[in-house]
C-alpha cells in the first residue's frame, strides 16, 4: 500500500523509537543534562526532550512520593483510630473519676 501527497502512510507503533531532528540534536547539545521543550507545530502540544536515565530518575522520584504519600496517610488514619480509641478511655477515666467525688 502505497501513499500520495494527500494521504501518506504513516505508521508508527509502540515498538518503533523516534529519532532526533536535526535541530533537536542540536538543541540537546546546546544545554547538555537540560531538558528540551519540543512543539508540535500542528496542535502546539509541548513535548520535553529529556535523556533516559535523566526520565527514570524523575521516574523513580514520583513513584517514591506517591509511596511516601501513601504512607503518610496510612500513618494518619492509624493515628486517628488509636486517638479515637484514647479517647473513649479518656472519657471512661473522667467519668470513673468524676462520679466518686
Amino acid at each position: 500500500m502505497a501513499g500520495n501527497d494527500i494521504f501518506p502512510i504513516t505508521c508508527y507503533n509502540v515498538g518503533m523509537t523516534a529519532k532526533l531532528t536535526e535541530e533537536q540534536r542540536e538543541a540537546l547539545r546546546s544545554q547538555p543534562g537540560q531538558p528540551i521543550e519540543v512543539v508540535d507545530d500542528e496542535d502546539h502540544t509541548i513535548y520535553v526532550l529529556l535523556a533516559r536515565d535523566d526520565y527514570r530518575k524523575v521516574q523513580g522520584e514520583i513513584v517514591d512520593r506517591d509511596k511516601i504519600k501513601q504512607a503518610i496517610l496510612a500513618r494518619r488514619d492509624e493515628s486517628r483510630e488509636l486517638n479515637s480509641a484514647w479517647e473513649h478511655v479518656d472519657r471512661d477515666v473522667w467519668e470513673a473519676s468524676t462520679s466518686q467525688q
